[in-house]
């Protein structure tokens, strides 16, 4: 239906694509939910209003959340597909740790907050036949600041979904082939069957439910586009195709720089100044400090990501340089930067990435550990270095 070439709806609470209707729970509350659908050169746009009628009777119901989902026909069934989760899941698990969102591609759940996407669809790839994919078309995202828990949390100010797949591994178990996938979207944005929620520095097993408040006149809407691209063509070509469809579409600005308070902003310079510096002989902008006192408890030094050594160190030069002229301060700044422009750079182009100080002095380069290839980690530190350079340009640092 709507060009989608055999998907079917599953897990909607009605006989879609009926436009309207009411819903009423075992505990009496009332749920009007309107559907519209629009059709498109290869699928359908869905824009959904559910709206609380009548607050339950009862005190056991006191929120709600919604699931759309589309199942794949039975033609794909047992064809090999890959999924595309930006940021996520890219063709398979294969080079994802084994914890990981999209670790096990055949879980039954692989539903993930879209706030940790660079753009908010899911793609499925079929080998042979096509792809499909489901937009959050006019994302929101706002949430509440202590949300970072994972009981169920009801609020109306959650506004943010989940994108992902089903693998419905029984509708598929007759056949003896592979789970019969569905694309599908929730809101506001549950998580599972894993996730990072309140995970510390690993996943989760099971869910983070966030729902809505069961209270008349309260409504939830979302638009959502399905698309289905019958082109026998590479996943990486599927990929790249969608990716660039989506982020035309979405056309992404970064919002306007907000200067920070110039206490803030001092503050922030002279503890990042304090706690870097040489180590056993080495300079490091060390991993982790513990505040508010700056205690240095990890002296090893990571160029990007979550380490950001070379952006730190590209900091403390600007404000060394530029910000408020500083001669001992740069010549702090200039060794770390130094240190990375010579000692980083292998032969086959690909920079490394972190290091420990051995006691007594010495550097240990994590060669063997599974961030030291991140091409995140190596593209914000040489980013890092750029801006290092573009502040005081010398050519070893280029």
């Amino acid at each position: 239906m709507c060009g989608t070439s055999g998907w079917v709806t599953s897990g909607s609470p009605t006989s879609w694509p009926k436009p309207v209707t009411t819903l009423t729970t075992p505990g009496g509350a009332e749920l009007f939910v309107s559907d519209a659908i629009t059709n498109s050169s290869d699928g359908f746009r869905l824009v959904r209003s559910v709206t609380v009628v009548a607050a339950p009777s009862s005190s056991d119901e006191v929120a709600f959340s919604t699931r759309f989902s589309l199942a794949a026909p039975a033609s794909l069934s047992g064809t090999p597909r890959r999924l595309f989760l930006p940021g996520i899941a890219y063709a398979n698990a294969s080079a994802l740790p084994p914890r990981a969102l999209a670790g096990d591609p055949l879980a039954a759940h692989i539903l993930v907050r879209e706030d940790r996407l660079p753009l908010p669809f899911a793609l499925a790839h079929f080998a042979g036949t096509g792809a499909a994919r489901l937009v959050h078309a006019a994302p929101d995202g706002r949430t509440r600041p202590d949300e970072d828990f994972t009981r169920r949390i009801v609020d109306a100010r959650l506004q943010f979904g989940s994108v992902g797949v089903l693998n419905d591994a029984a509708a598929s178990a007759a056949a003896a082939a592979l789970p019969t996938l569905s694309l599908v979207f929730q809101f506001p944005g549950s998580e599972g069957d894993r996730t990072y929620v309140s995970a510390g520095s690993g996943t989760s097993d099971g869910w983070t439910n966030r729902s809505h408040p069961l209270t008349a006149g309260f409504s939830h809407n979302y638009t959502l586009d399905f698309s289905w691209s019958a082109v026998n063509e590479s996943y990486a070509a599927a990929v790249t195709r969608a990716w660039r469809a989506e982020f035309v579409a979405f056309a992404p600005r970064a919002p306007a720089p907000t200067p920070a308070p110039a206490q803030l902003y001092r503050d922030g310079i002279e503890l990042l100044a304090a706690v870097s510096g040489a180590y056993d002989g080495v300079p490091s902008v060390p991993f982790e400090a513990a505040l508010p006192r700056g205690n240095v408890i990890d002296t090893s030094s990571q160029m990007g990501f979550v380490g950001r050594a070379l952006p730190s160190a590209a900091l403390l030069l600007y404000d060394a340089v530029v910000a408020a002229p500083n001669a001992t301060r740069r010549v702090q700044a200039e060794a770390l930067v130094d240190f990375w422009a010579a000692q980083a750079p292998t032969a086959c182009g690909a920079v490394k990435t972190w290091y420990n100080i051995a006691p007594g002095g010495g550097v240990v380069w994590r060669a063997v550990d599974a961030y030291q290839g991140s091409l995140r980690i190596q593209s914000d530190g040489v980013a890092g270095l750029l801006a290092a350079w573009r502040v005081l340009p010398k050519q070893a640092w280029l």
